[in-house]
Formats: C-alpha cells, sequence, structure tokens
C-alpha cells in the first residue's frame, strides 16, 4: 500500500514488518516532523533512533494484523446488507458510523460522505429522554442486542418511526468488534395503521364518526365531566320523511342527502363538539361541555331548522327532510353511556309523536311512556303472529236518511296485560316499527269475507271503506294482494274505498301514485282523510285519482257555532262539488252538527251520532232489509 507524504513531513526508506509469529505483513516507511528531530551534536548517532523507529514499526504491524481480522466481520456483514431494502449500518464500538447501505441514504436523505465518521446521534429526533437510550444500551451491553420502535429525523427534519434492532458484532475471537444497526421505516405503515383505524371509527359515506367512536368519546365526557363536576347535552336526531326518498329516488339519491345534512350537521357544531352517524338516517351530537339546558335547546332548534330546509338531490329534484330530536342531560338524565342514549332515544320518540319537526327534552315521565310502548310493541308483533287482531266496522251513513252505505273497517286489539289498546296508540307504533304492512293485512283479510257477508244480506248496495298507511301504498304487493282478496271472496274492487290520510300525498305521493292509479284503473275509490288538518296542495286533487274529501273531526265538532269551522266545511264542499266528488263528514255527534253538514251540502258521515264501531254480528241487524242470519261474533 503506498502512503503519501503528508506536507512538512520526511519519510526515511521503507522497513520491512513482521508480525506476531515472524510472518511477513509488508514495508513500512515511517515519517516525521524535521522540528523535532535530534540536536546536531546526536545526528550522527543513529542507534537511539532505529532502536525507535523499529519498536515503533513492530507496534504498528501488530495494530494493522489486528485491525485486518476485526475487518473481517464488518466486511461479511457489509457483503450480506449491501443490497437489503432496509437501512443498515455498521459503527465502532465507540459509535463511529463506518459503513452504511444505500438505504440509509435514501431513507434518512443523508448522504454516506456525511454519515460516515459521524455518530448514530444524528438521527436523533429528540421524542427520547437520556433514560430511554440508557435502557438501550444496558440491553445491548448484557443481552447482546436490542430491537423496538424509535423515532428518528430525516435529514429534511422530518420525524419518522422505525423499527430498529441493534446488534453486537464480534470478531472471529468472539470480542466485541463494533455494533450493527438495521431499520425499517414504519411511515407507510402508520399511515396504513392510521388509515385502518379512521376506517373503523369513521362512517364512510359521511365521515362522521361513528357508532364505536361516538360510544368512546362518550365514556370520555362522562370521565370528564365527573371529574369537573359539569354537565353536558347529547342529542338523538331522527330524520323524518327519510325513507320515502330511498323508495322514490333510490338509495343513491339517499346516500346524497345524508351527506348533505351530515355536512349542515358539522358546519353547525363547535370543534369540543361531537356529531356521530349513529345508524340509518340517526344522528347523535354530544354538547360538552353544556352549562344549561337552554343552549341545548337553541342548538335543537338550530338543527331542526338546518335539517328542514330541502337536499338538492340532482338537477331535477330536490327532498325536504326535517328531524325529530331527543335531548338528555348528564348527569340529571343519565350517568352511564347507555342511559343517556335510552333517554335521549327516548324523548326523540316523544318529538316524533308531537308530528316531527322539533324536540323534546327527557322527562321520567317519559320513561313509563317508553316502557308502555315497548311492551305495545312487542304484544303487537306476537298478536300479529297468533293472529289475535280483530276488525270492528263503523258506518258510513248518508245525510238525506240513516241509511248504511258503507262500512270502515277499524283495527282492534286487546293487549294480554295492558287490555284494550285504542287503535290511534297502536297504530302509530305499528308504523315506526314496519308492522303496518302486515297489520293492514290482517285487518284487510277479515274485512273482506266480512263485506261478502254485509252485502249479501244488505238489500242496498254496500261499500267496504279500507284505511291504508303510505307505506301500505308505497309497496307495490298492495296492488295484487287486493285483488287476490277481491277474487278470493268475489267482492267487487269498485265497492272498495280506501282512505288515504293528507300526509301521504303531501310526503309520499311519488311512492303512492303508482299503486293509486293502479287500483283506480280497477274500479277503486279513494277519499282523502283528515282532510283541512294538512297542507294538501290542491294540485294533488287533479293528478291523483281522488273520489272524495273526509273533512276532520277536529273541524266537525266546532260546527255550527264556530264561524271559522263553517267557512272550512263550506269550502270543502264547495272543492268537491266543484270537482265531481263526494264530501264527507266525520265526528258527527249531535243533530245540530248533522244538520249543519247537510245544509253544507255534505252526502254522508260517520260519528257517535250513528254509532261507534261494531263488531260483524252487530252491524247486521242495522242493514236495511237484512236478508240473512247474524254470523257468530
Amino acid at each position: 500500500m503506498r502512503v503519501a507524504s503528508p506536507p512538512g513531513r520526511r519519510t526515511r526508506s521503507p522497513t520491512p514488518t513482521r508480525g506476531s509469529r515472524s510472518t511477513g505483513l509488508g514495508l513500512i516507511r515511517t515519517m516525521h516532523n524535521p522540528k523535532t528531530l535530534p540536536p546536531a551534536d546526536t545526528a550522527g548517532d543513529q542507534s537511539g533512533r532505529d532502536d525507535t523507529e523499529a519498536a515503533f514499526a513492530a507496534s504498528l504491524a501488530i495494530d494493522l494484523e489486528r485491525a485486518r481480522r476485526l475487518q473481517r466481520p464488518f466486511r461479511q456483514a457489509a457483503e450480506v446488507l449491501a443490497h437489503v431494502s432496509e437501512g443498515a449500518l455498521l459503527t465502532a464500538l465507540d459509535g463511529t458510523i463506518l459503513w452504511t447501505n444505500t438505504a440509509v441514504c435514501r431513507i434518512t436523505g443523508h448522504p454516506q460522505s456525511e454519515l460516515v465518521g459521524a455518530t448514530p446521534a444524528r438521527f436523533r429526533s429528540g421524542r427520547h429522554d437520556d433514560q430511554f437510550y440508557a435502557r438501550m444500551w444496558a440491553a445491548i451491553a448484557t443481552e447482546g442486542s436490542w430491537r423496538g420502535e424509535i423515532w428518528n429525523r430525516r435529514a429534511t427534519g422530518e420525524v419518522f418511526p422505525e423499527w430498529l434492532t441493534i446488534s453486537t458484532l464480534r470478531s472471529t475471537n468472539g470480542t466485541p468488534a463494533g455494533y450493527i444497526a438495521v431499520f425499517s421505516d414504519l411511515t407507510s405503515l402508520r399511515d396504513s395503521e392510521d388509515a385502518l383505524q379512521h376506517i373503523a371509527h369513521h362512517d364512510p359515506l359521511t365521515g362522521l364518526p361513528n357508532r364505536t367512536l361516538l360510544l368512546d368519546r362518550l365514556r370520555h365526557a362522562i370521565e370528564h365531566a365527573r371529574r369537573r363536576q359539569e354537565q353536558f347535552s347529547i342529542l338523538f336526531v331522527d330524520l323524518d320523511r327519510f325513507k320515502p326518498i330511498n323508495d322514490s329516488l333510490g338509495h343513491e339519491a339517499g346516500d346524497v342527502v345524508l351527506r348533505s345534512l351530515a355536512e349542515r350537521l358539522s358546519t353547525r357544531l363547535r370543534h369540543a363538539d361531537t356529531i356521530a352517524r349513529f345508524g340509518g338516517d340517526e344522528f347523535v351530537v354530544v354538547l360538552d361541555p353544556d352549562p344549561d339546558e337552554n343552549s341545548a335547546a337553541q342548538v335543537a332548534l338550530d338543527i331542526v331548522r338546518l335539517l328542514g330546509e330541502p337536499v338538492d338531490v340532482d338537477a331535477h329534484h330536490r327532498a325536504a327532510v326535517g328531524a325529530s330530536i331527543g335531548i338528555a342531560r348528564y348527569p340529571d338524565d343519565g350517568r352511564h353511556v347507555s342511559e343517556l342514549l335510552q333517554h335521549a332515544d327516548t324523548a326523540m320518540y316523544s318529538a316524533k309523536e308531537a308530528g316531527g319537526g322539533t324536540w323534546r327534552f327527557y322527562r321520567k315521565a317519559l320513561t313509563e311512556a317508553a316502557r308502555r310502548r315497548l311492551r305495545i310493541q312487542e304484544g303487537l308483533r306476537r298478536a300479529v303472529d297468533e293472529q289475535t287482531l280483530t276488525a270492528h266496522y263503523l258506518p258510513l251513513y248518508c245525510t238525506d236518511g240513516a241509511r248504511i252505505m258503507a262500512v270502515e273497517a277499524v283495527a282492534r286489539w286487546t293487549h294480554p296485560e295492558l287490555g284494550s289498546i285504542p287503535p290511534a296508540e297502536f297504530l302509530p307504533i305499528a308504523a315506526q316499527t314496519q308492522l303496518i304492512r302486515r297489520v293492514g293485512a290482517l285487518v284487510r283479510s277479515l274485512a273482506f269475507p266480512a263485506i261478502a257477508s254485509l252485502q249479501r244480506a244488505s238489500e242496498t248496495p254496500l261499500d267496504l271503506i279500507l284505511n291504508m298507511h303510505q307505506r301500505e301504498l308505497a309497496d307495490p304487493d298492495c296492488v295484487p294482494h287486493l285483488v287476490y282478496l277481491s277474487r278470493e271472496h268475489e267482492v267487487a274492487l269498485d265497492r272498495i274505498v280506501i282512505d288515504v290520510r293528507e300526509e301521504a300525498l303531501l310526503r309520499d305521493a311519488r311512492q303512492v301514485a303508482p299503486q293509486l292509479h293502479s287500483l283506480a284503473e280497477r274500479g277503486v275509490r279513494f277519499v282523502i282523510d283528515d282532510f283541512g288538518t294538512g297542507h294538501l296542495s290542491l294540485a294533488n286533487l287533479l293528478r291523483l285519482p281522488i273520489h272524495g274529501l273526509k273533512v276532520d273531526r277536529t273541524i266537525v265538532r266546532k260546527l255550527p257555532a264556530d264561524a271559522d269551522a263553517k267557512t272550512l266545511c263550506s269550502l270543502a264542499a264547495e272543492i268537491a262539488r266543484r270537482l265531481n266528488i263526494a264530501i264527507i263528514a266525520e265526528g258527527v255527534e249531535t243533530s245540530t252538527q248533522l244538520d249543519s253538514v247537510a245544509e253544507l251540502g255534505f252526502q254522508a258521515w260517520q260519528g257517535f251520532l250513528g254509532t261507534a264501531a261494531l263488531p260483524l254480528s252487530s252491524v247486521h241487524p242495522l242493514l236495511p232489509g237484512n236478508r240473512s242470519p247474524q254470523p257468530e261474533p
């Protein structure tokens, strides 16, 4: 090996050197500084200098031999690690970096020329204290290696996670020669883990926290409020008219609406608040902290207004949804997650029962109502399964006499423990729990043979009036079911009248229209029930096959004293006359009310002045010219 002399140095002739076993290692050329040469009077005596140089050469020869032996494990390790994808570096025992592979440069951004001769301290991120590194080197000293996750820093200053393994490198005689460090960049893995965590805890459609993350945040909110003795509110938000959008415009349109409404909710709330999609068309808002009911009520009011504004589904459709909200407060309404959610849900149903588009606070009295609702729901499901529901029949009378024109089938149910439950209580529950279709189908299966029996006994034509919920009418299967019952019991479809609530035509006209037209083509007639209580567009009366209007009992009962009620009835009668459809009074209880509606031009009426709904056996004697024996009750 040829070594150039540094400037200012003088060299002597090469000297042969030998190892510990007198094996030849090579020639060594020594160099010295002229300023340190011996004085002139001793310059002629070279023996001492020669002995010194010989001793130095022998010592250096031994060091070179040792270095060559030590170099072997480094060289072998470098050959193995040169082309691996992980970063790898070799250091001396004092930590000086002797070698790195190209992956180290790629991962850290440091060039190799900058790293060799430096120490790994160059990579330190500052996230670990001295004790961390002390424990690391203690493990290396006692066990020979250490592995774990560590945060280091790139040349750009970016801090990144890596999985690091440090092992002691030993020479051929087993003594420590240095260290080998191999590390993998965990950034992409961490990004993937973060993405998976986001997916696991967020709703993929709206990007909002999902139920799992909501429950976790609620637990933290409770613990935080408990320590600080604070209060907070949760709002259970349920969309009012979301299902018809899915049914009429498709699920993609429903997704557009959900994303739009979720964005509106997010913009209204504070950064510290949580808005989560609880499932389907339900959302939960956590207001933390929330000092009093007034602030929660204001947020609920704002949300009702926000969600009540129409959503542009596409270039041709706008959807009006709305929301009902229940509010529960910690700690007054519950000290546990499940308790707060249950009570907020109970309050939400109270808002639904109030007509929707509003909010209600939880009150303890609601719990009893919720328990009763649950018992009714469970009992009703059993009653449908066991077919223990019955049907009673409410006569419809002509205003020009006492003749019965039709009978209206009304569901009746006696709960085994709660006793008789009025339809006004159990039918809304059936509608909310998707039982309404099964309840309606069961009542119709009872009503068709009943009207067949009554028609055979009556001297005059007799119609059957059926109440059908909008969810029943939106179901395409309702048409074939009615056709089947008509044929099975030999009841002509032109003797069937279906009461349709204004709500069905206001909110679900698009869904029910195909079935209405299909049944009308077969002779079925339709009457708008509770007319005058909603905001039905007169345009719907022209577009849909409507054959009659039934004015609501809340208006009729005010006759004849209330001038406004009389005006409304007069207008309704005039509309019916101009459209050439029937006009019916509902809830007639006195003879003066009957005289009033007859005077206004009503053709038919129902109410307690005549009779309440009766079992089939009690209707037969009321028919004109009853020609058959009364059936068994």
